[in-house]
């Protein structure tokens, strides 16, 4: 369920209301710690945010702390890699309880190959005789992350911007390029509705599918496996391919969300949290909707 904050009633039907549902925090590769996350979205006006951090749970509780003293409703969130032939594929949760012990263990897993995957990654780059100090602020090779790593190729002169750190190092086909072991999405998905949550599939765009029908099998795969929406709002995604999403989604009954994807690193983050305009409060009661149906038929 989210967290509202006592008192505060909900925008009235069909007027806008400020809501971010993708925003990261230092529990896995955004900059700013959750508390900071909230801050910011409070001073931008937010009236509903969700923290979903890459395969991590650990900024939730404080973000949730943090909530009720800028007057914010919260969404327990999390983005989770799971397994894709082409691109990359990201598959959001949200309304999903921390304590559910599956959960759990599924994301113990991913912290596993999540450091196992940075360890290869660091081997390589010091095979080509670059040497990187973990960030202090991420001691632990389970939550490092490519935009860190990227960072701190620039901080320490073998590149000029992290863009090159990806092209040249770390990115596909990259000289110290290491692929990511993800379950499958039906696992991912299947875990998040245990875990009494929904699931959005995260900025389609970078499934990297330019075929029309190819990209709408895919979509009705993942609809098959239970996938309650789709990520249309997101800064990397034109106009043209919203709508795309847009006629995907009506297709196959999937709720259309939205989300800045703010990681607070100023060359990926053209625009801010909240992301220039509105998702509105109708999108979260249209999750909540699909969440409680899945719980009466349960």
């Amino acid at each position: 369920m989210p967290h509202r904050k006592n008192g505060q009633s909900r925008p009235t039907p069909g007027q806008p209301a400020t809501v971010d549902l993708h925003l990261h925090s230092t529990a896995s590769d955004g900059s700013y710690p959750p508390a900071k996350v909230i801050e910011l979205a409070s001073a931008r006006g937010l009236t509903t945010v969700a923290l979903t951090d890459h395969d991590t749970i650990d900024g939730l509780a404080g973000a949730r702390a943090a909530v009720d003293a800028h007057g914010m409703n919260f969404i327990n969130g999390i983005e989770c890699d799971a397994a894709s032939t082409k691109g990359t594929l990201h598959i959001l949760g949200y309304f999903i309880d921390p304590q559910c012990e599956r959960l759990t263990v599924f994301l113990s897993d991913a912290r596993a190959r999540r450091r196992e995957r940075n360890r290869a990654m660091l081997d390589r780059l010091s095979s080509l005789g670059i040497e990187l100090a973990i960030d202090e602020q991420h001691t632990s090779l389970d939550s490092l992350g490519r935009r860190h790593v990227a960072q701190r190729l620039v901080d320490t002169g073998v590149v000029n911007h992290p863009t090159a750190a990806f092209r040249d190092y770390i990115g596909e086909g990259g000289k110290a390029f290491v692929p990511m072991p993800s379950p499958s999405a039906r696992e991912v998905i299947d875990v998040l509705h245990h875990a009494g949550g929904v699931a959005v599939l995260a900025h389609p765009v970078t499934l990297q599918i330019k075929n029309a029908l190819e990209l709408e099998t895919t979509i009705a795969r993942f609809a098959h496996y239970g996938l309650d929406g789709i990520e249309v709002v997101h800064p990397a995604q034109s106009q043209a391919q919203r709508q795309q999403f847009v006629q995907l989604a009506q297709r196959f009954d999937l709720v259309t969300t939205g989300g800045s994807d703010f990681h607070a690193l100023a060359w990926k983050q053209p625009r801010g949290i909240g992301f220039g305009e509105s998702v509105t409060e109708q999108v979260v009661s249209q999750l909540e909707a699909r969440r409680r149906n899945r719980e009466k038929r349960q």
